[in-house]
């Protein structure tokens, strides 16, 4: 959807709130106050009183590369740098630099994704100067794409184009909150629409009711599944796209068979109506970034989006998370367990914390960046289940309840012994002792923080069991 807003000839006493997930088009004649007001939400300009906040935070109290992570600004004034067109876009990735600043792969991908999008890829050789006016201003959107924000501040870059050329810079852009200063209104092309893709009405219908049924009656959970950019958010480069309507009661049985029941079996339905988040996101595709796809995330307790939806096979299973990446792998249900148990884990912990002595387990050898470049045999072989949970603490636990639930107790004692004996002797220490000790914590922590018993014993069956036991079912 875009929005026309109108302000006053001058800039006084302005109030305004934006939507997530919509274009924002500002339009009024020259020195009506429209860069003024991009220039005050871009903190180049203080305000005489009020303030400016993106997401719920006051930009004023924010640091430089806080600001640069939630905004990127495209000004009216761009100059002619003396530089190519990919060094130009690269500098979009300079708020996630560390020290030494250097590019990282990731970044060098971000910046291709986002000449590719603007179309401008081939380009990253070619002097600025000796590009065209019109592909100056790709690779300058270019820059700001790459920086990879939730809000995009766009001064005067639709007043010079045509009809079809305003339509090529919107749809670049949409899915995120994007707010764009530009021309009289005459001179804008009003007729154009950013397509909502369905969803803004619709009568309820059969999906709607099972879903109330299975979800909404027994665990007070919304599913959306109805395209809604606001409720999906993907990135500017990596654009999301909805579910088709036929996919979604085969996923999400399968989802409430493998993820809801063995939990009430465990532990109770009173546990799911408490810890499980209120909504429940479908997207149709995954979120791909720097060579790999993300299926899932957790906001806070109170959302879990769940991606890949359209490709979901039930039919096809793996014996190892290894595989997930293989082509019978990619859309089974155990990989989408995966996703769903890491992220319900993430709730877990971010509303009671494990014990602060998992962190000192693998001190020093935690790698946020340069996990995606270790192979799984070199990660397990440093006390790691998996290459990710290398990127931190906090996803180092998760992973370690998350694949022991998916792929069970048989398949995590094999690969504890393959990774830390040789010949039936002790060839690692340093590995098993990790595994031994976050074992430990992870089985402590469920039994005793929710009162899930996690591997069987006298007593019954753990929560492992019963998912290995859903995951049997679904694939009969």
């Amino acid at each position: 959807m875009m929005e026309l807003c109108h302000i006053p000839p001058v800039l006084r006493d302005v109030s305004l709130a934006f939507e997530p997930g919509k274009v924002t088009v500002l339009a009024g004649p020259n020195g009506c106050g429209k860069s003024t007001l991009l220039r005050v939400a871009a903190r180049l300009m203080a305000p005489e009183r009020g303030e400016v906040r993106i997401e719920g935070q006051d930009v004023s109290r924010l640091s430089a590369k806080q600001f640069a992570r939630l905004a990127a600004l495209l000004p009216q004034s761009r100059p002619l740098p003396g530089i190519t067109a990919g060094s130009l876009v690269l500098h979009g990735r300079f708020p996630y630099l560390g020290y030494p600043r250097r590019y990282s792969r990731e970044d060098r991908e971000a910046a291709r994704q986002a000449m590719e999008r603007t179309g401008v890829a081939g380009l990253e050789g070619v002097p600025m100067a000796h590009l065209s006016g019109g592909q100056r201003q790709k690779v300058y959107l270019a820059m700001a794409l790459a920086q990879d924000t939730p809000v995009l501040l766009l001064d005067d870059v639709l007043s010079e184009l045509d009809g079809k050329r305003q339509s090529f810079v919107l749809n670049r852009i949409q899915g995120g909150q994007v707010f764009i200063t530009c021309c009289e209104e005459e001179k804008l092309d009003t007729s154009m629409r950013i397509p909502g893709l369905g969803g803004e009405e619709y009568i309820p219908n059969e999906i709607d009711e099972w879903l109330y049924d299975n979800f909404t009656a027994p665990y007070n959970i919304e599913v959306i599944y109805r395209w809604d950019a606001s409720q999906v958010q993907s990135s500017w480069l990596r654009p999301i796209v909805p579910v088709e309507e036929d996919s979604v009661v085969t996923f999400m049985t399968a989802i409430r068979d493998v993820w809801f029941e063995p939990y009430e079996r465990a532990v109770g339905d009173v546990f799911l109506k408490k810890m499980t988040p209120k909504q429940v996101v479908l997207g149709g595709s995954g979120e791909y970034q720097f060579g790999a796809i993300k299926l899932g995330q957790a906001e806070g307790g109170l959302k879990i989006l769940l991606l890949n939806v359209n490709n979901f096979d039930r039919s096809t299973d793996i014996s190892d998370p290894e595989q997930e990446t293989s082509p019978e792998g990619a859309n089974c249900i155990r990989q989408f367990l995966h996703t769903i148990e890491h992220e319900f884990a993430h709730i877990l912990h971010q509303t009671t914390m494990f014990d602060k002595t998992y962190e000192s387990i693998s001190a020093g050898k935690y790698n946020p960046t340069g996990w995606t470049d270790v192979e799984y045999a070199e990660a397990q072989s440093l006390g790691f289940i998996t290459p990710y949970a290398m990127s931190g603490k906090d996803e180092d636990f998760v992973e370690m309840i998350s694949v022991i639930m998916v792929y069970g107790r048989e398949w995590y004692d094999d690969m504890v012994q393959k990774t830390c004996f040789q010949n039936g002797k002790l060839v690692n220490e340093t590995a098993y002792d990790a595994f031994t000790r976050k074992e430990a914590i992870v089985v402590d922590y469920m039994k005793n923080v929710w009162g899930i018993k996690f591997y069987d014993d006298a007593e019954g069956k753990g929560i492992v069991t019963y998912v290995q036991e859903a995951i049997e079912q679904q694939l009969d």
